[in-house]
C-alpha cells in the first residue's frame, strides 16, 4: 500500500531530497502537462540533479514543462512517498505564473489550464494528497492574515495574499454587480517582493456614492463593516476581521472611479511594481518606521507620506 507523508521544511537536508513537484497556477487556474508518451495529466516536477538545490530544481522543471517565463514560487513542505519498500523524499512548491511563453521541446507535449485538478491523472493518489496539503497550506496562511488595530508588523510577501485578494474581489463583485466599475488589489500586499503588513487593501471604483445607501447593509451582512470615522470626501471605508480580538484583515475603500484617490492608489502601486529601486527604497523606509512605530500605526502611516508624494510626482 502506498502512503504519502508530509514533513516540515526544516526536517530534512537538501541532499536527502530526490525530486520536486510544483502546484502552479496561471490566471487563477491550475497548470497541468501531458507527457508525449502518456494520455494522463500531471503536475510539473522531476528529479533534483546532482549539486542542485530543491528551489532551483523546481524553477528549472517549471520552465521546462510549462514554458513559464516569469513567476513567483515558494516552498510548501517536504513530502515522502512510501510504497512499502522505503520512503523517497521530495519538496512540494506552490507557484504563481505571471507570464507563460512557448512550451520547450522536451517530454511534455502540451499544457492545459484547469479550474480544479483533472480526473485523469498520472499519479492520482499522490496528486490528490498534494492537493489536500496545498489547500491546508493556503488555509493555514490565510489565518496569518490580519493585524491588531493600531500596531505595525511587516512580513515577507506571500502568494497567499494575492490568492486571498482575488477571492475578496470576486465576493465584492458579486455584491456590487454592475454598480462597481472596477475593483483592484492595492497597497503593499499587491506588490510582489515587498514586505508588508498582513492586511489586504482593496479599492472599489464606483460612479457615485449614492449607490452605497442600498449596498451598506449587504456589505455588512457579508462581514465588510462600515467605519464612518475613516470616511472622507474621497472615499468610504470598510474593514474586515476578528473584531472581538481587535484584528483587521482587510481594508476596503470605495471611491469615485477615475478620481484623484483612485488614480493615486493605482499609480503608486504600478510605479513600484515597475521601479525596483523605488520599491527597495520604500521597503527600507517601512522597515525603519516599523521598528520605531511598531505600536503606533497612525504615526507609521504619516511618516510614509513624503515618500508616497514623491512617487506620485513621477
Amino acid at each position: 500500500m502506498m502512503n504519502v507523508n508530509f514533513y516540515n521544511l526544516n526536517e530534512f537536508n537538501n541532499d536527502m531530497l530526490k525530486f520536486v513537484v510544483i502546484i502552479a497556477k496561471y490566471k487563477g487556474k491550475f497548470i497541468f502537462g501531458k507527457h508525449k508518451e502518456r494520455d494522463t495529466w500531471e503536475l510539473s516536477g522531476g528529479h533534483i540533479e546532482k549539486g542542485e538545490i530543491a528551489i532551483n530544481a523546481a524553477k528549472r522543471e517549471l520552465m521546462e514543462e510549462t514554458g513559464a517565463k516569469k513567476f513567483e514560487i515558494e516552498p510548501v513542505c517536504i513530502y515522502g512517498v512510501d510504497n512499502g519498500e522505503g520512503e523517497d523524499l521530495g519538496a512540494l512548491f506552490y507557484c504563481e505564473v505571471i507570464e507563460l511563453g512557448e512550451l520547450p521541446p522536451y517530454e511534455i507535449g502540451q499544457i492545459r489550464l484547469f479550474d480544479e485538478f483533472p480526473k485523469k491523472l498520472t499519479y492520482p493518489f499522490i496528486c490528490k494528497s498534494l492537493l489536500r496539503k496545498y489547500r491546508e497550506y493556503l488555509e493555514h496562511d490565510y489565518n496569518k492574515i490580519g493585524l491588531r488595530r493600531g500596531t505595525v508588523r511587516l512580513e515577507e510577501h506571500s502568494l497567499v495574499w494575492e490568492e486571498n485578494a482575488k477571492l475578496c474581489i470576486q465576493e465584492l463583485k458579486e455584491i456590487f454587480k454592475d454598480k462597481a466599475i472596477d475593483i483592484q488589489h492595492i497597497g503593499s500586499t499587491s506588490i510582489k517582493g515587498l514586505k508588508a503588513k498582513p492586511i489586504i487593501d482593496i479599492i472599489v471604483g464606483v460612479q457615485n456614492f449614492n449607490i452605497l445607501q442600498e449596498l451598506i447593509p449587504l456589505l455588512e451582512f457579508n462581514g465588510y463593516i462600515h467605519k464612518e470615522e475613516n470616511d472622507n470626501e474621497e472615499h468610504i471605508f470598510f474593514s474586515c476581521g476578528d473584531f472581538e480580538n481587535d484584528i483587521r484583515t482587510h481594508h476596503i475603500q470605495i471611491c469615485i472611479y477615475g478620481d484623484k484617490r483612485w488614480n493615486n492608489c493605482i499609480k503608486f502601486r504600478d510605479t513600484l511594481i515597475k521601479n525596483e529601486n523605488m520599491k527597495l527604497e520604500y521597503e527600507s523606509l517601512k522597515i525603519e518606521l516599523s521598528k520605531k512605530y511598531y505600536n503606533d500605526r497612525v504615526k507609521y502611516t504619516e511618516e510614509k507620506d513624503s515618500f508616497i508624494k514623491k512617487v506620485l510626482m513621477i
